[in-house]
């Protein structure tokens, strides 16, 4: 048997050609080229993907998703900028009409770039699991939403965020 021709075994038992990874006992296996297949799990066993019309539901939801990264990430961009350049700003407690010391307002701001970055990373880390289902309408979701997520987005960026040099490398 030729070594190369593992994508071509029956992996999973069922009789299937499929090109997988073979998984750890009992586990099936991983898809590992693109399909245009409607029958898919996301992120979920309860997320199952029968037909095309959930597929559709699920490609809107997943394009959201990914929009949604991008508006996270510049409104993440636009409070640390705003932060940045304001320093130590004061707040008045409506309460008693006293100032906030500037230690409570830096933990506060922290605390909500913290909060930002937290559900930023997630969905990131949501969208590459999807992207690694393989399901090319997925994929295209997730690519699409992104997209438009950072074309509607770009004149809301931080000025210093608008150059050319350097990127978006990670997240």
């Amino acid at each position: 048997m030729d070594m190369y021709a593992v994508g071509a075994m029956d992996h999973d038992g069922n009789g299937s050609n499929c090109t997988c990874m073979p998984m750890p006992m009992g586990m099936g296996s991983m898809q590992m080229t693109f399909t245009a297949s409607s029958d898919v799990t996301i992120l979920f066993e309860g997320w199952k993907v029968t037909n095309a019309w959930q597929m559709t539901l699920s490609f809107i939801a997943v394009f959201v998703m990914a929009l949604l990264y991008e508006v996270l990430k510049t409104l993440r961009e636009r409070f640390a900028a705003h932060t940045r350049s304001k320093s130590f700003f004061s707040l008045q407690d409506s309460a008693n009409g006293k100032s906030v010391p500037p230690q409570r307002v830096a933990m506060m701001n922290k605390l909500i770039q913290t909060g930002l970055q937290a559900v930023s990373f997630t969905l990131a880390y949501a969208l590459m699991l999807i992207v690694m289902t393989y399901n090319v309408y997925l994929f295209v979701a997730v690519i699409a939403g992104d997209a438009l997520g950072y074309f509607l987005t770009l004149n809301y960026r931080p000025a210093e965020l608008h150059s050319t040099e350097g990127g978006d490398h990670c997240h």
